[in-house]
């Protein structure tokens, strides 16, 4: 975005302390600055004026001129335009090292270095410069100088939906070299401020004499000059020291805090370490337990299969008690046709009934074997049932463990 816009009027009821120059066609800013200080009857009277025409040809809505105190090394607010009361506050007197004071000028005049600050409103080390604080969009400090001397610096307030860029700063380089000139003005007619008082000079009639002190005064400002510079890059390094210590001792905290979290990190190595150990060894008696499980699903399906063979075996036994009862009946019944037919003879009764009554011992024997080994076949099978049922009951117990 463009820095130089058409010049506007003045907002109604705005007191100046001198009127505008007539707008002229094209007239720069460097030019209205000139003819601001060329109308003014006084070089302080000009600030105002010039600041109002530098916000007025920019994005700006406010802005300030601080001047430097180079005796105490401190910024004094000097004009401001659109400030709030809590920016004119914060920028009446600017000391390093003042929590009551927005120091960022300052700092930007002692480091030579222009500040522009994007996104103010959500920066928390900007003050409320303006009302509303949420409109601020951009903030630049920007250093003024002759020469190697600090003379001052200019504080600029950008609201949505404008905005400053380097650009800008830039192109407003030449315009501020004008604003100098008017500062230099403004110190040449102060003089010296109350701890450094004008020494007036002798009247003198000699034009040697005058030269000389002309010579003299000259070298007094450039030494004034001079000091002031050495003075400003005392403070300089100062600042420059403090922050390496700062720095430093960032850095330490920062080195701590690392060495911290390095031994915190290897703490929480050891103990996944531990877990993996235990995840192992769960794992292990895991699959410890699904081979016991199998193993013993086997042995299940195993005994599942004898007691079907037993089932069987018994299933032939009882059609064998069967088989052994129809032989007895078929016997009984042969022996009654032996006692009838034993009444019709006599002796071929005795005969057939001795053999009769032998076959009859012989199937009364093999039927009392068959009941005994019916006896004992069952008997065994209900020693199976209890030991089916006790396998069986463990596996379940097994298998409920497993699943727990």
């Amino acid at each position: 975005m463009s820095l130089f816009r058409r010049a506007r009027r003045l907002r109604a009821g705005t007191a100046t302390a001198f009127p505008a120059p007539t707008p002229r066609p094209r007239v720069t800013l460097s030019e209205q600055l000139q003819e601001i200080a060329a109308a003014a009857t006084a070089p302080e009277d000009a600030l105002e004026p010039a600041l109002r025409a530098i916000l007025e040809t920019s994005t700006a809505r406010a802005g300030a001129i601080c001047l430097f105190d180079q005796r105490h090394a401190l910024l004094r607010l000097a004009a401001e335009v659109g400030l709030s009361d809590e920016g004119c506050q914060r920028l009446r007197s600017v000391r390093h090292g003042d929590p009551t004071a927005w120091d960022m000028p300052l700092h930007g005049l002692l480091n030579r270095r222009a500040y522009l600050i994007e996104s103010a409103a959500r920066n928390r080390y900007v003050p409320r410069l303006v009302d509303p604080i949420s409109a601020v969009r951009t903030v630049a400090c920007i250093p003024l100088y002759a020469g190697v001397a600090p003379l001052g610096s200019l504080v600029l307030v950008a609201v949505a939906p404008r905005s400053f860029g380097e650009r800008d700063v830039r192109s407003l380089e030449r315009p501020l070299r004008e604003l100098a000139r008017i500062i230099e003005a403004v110190r040449r007619r102060a003089g010296a401020d109350e701890e450094n008082p004008v020494v007036p000079l002798p009247r003198v009639t000699s034009p040697a004499v005058a030269g000389e002190l002309s010579a003299v005064v000259a070298e007094r400002e450039r030494l004034q000059v001079e000091t002031a510079a050495h003075l400003a890059e005392r403070t300089r390094v100062r600042e420059e020291l403090a922050g390496l210590r700062a720095e430093r001792e960032r850095l330490q905290n920062a080195l701590e805090a690392a060495a911290d979290e390095q031994a915190r990190l290897a703490t929480d190595l050891q103990g996944a370490r531990r877990d993996a150990e235990r995840i192992d060894a769960l794992t292990a008696a895991l699959a410890a337990a699904e081979q016991e499980r199998a193993r013993l699903a086997a042995s299940l399906e195993a005994q599942a299969a004898e007691r079907t063979v037993q089932t069987r075996s018994e299933i032939a036994d009882r059609h064998a008690r069967a088989e052994a009862e129809r032989a007895v009946s078929v016997a009984r019944a042969e022996l009654e046709v032996a006692r009838q037919a034993a009444a019709s003879g006599a002796a071929d009764a005795a005969a057939l009934l001795g053999e009769r009554h032998a076959e009859v011992e012989r199937l009364v024997a093999r039927l009392t074997r068959a009941e005994a080994e019916a006896a004992r076949e069952r008997d065994l099978s209900r020693e199976r049932d209890r030991e089916l049922e006790r396998v069986a009951s463990e596996l379940r117990a097994t298998v409920s463990r497993e699943q727990r």
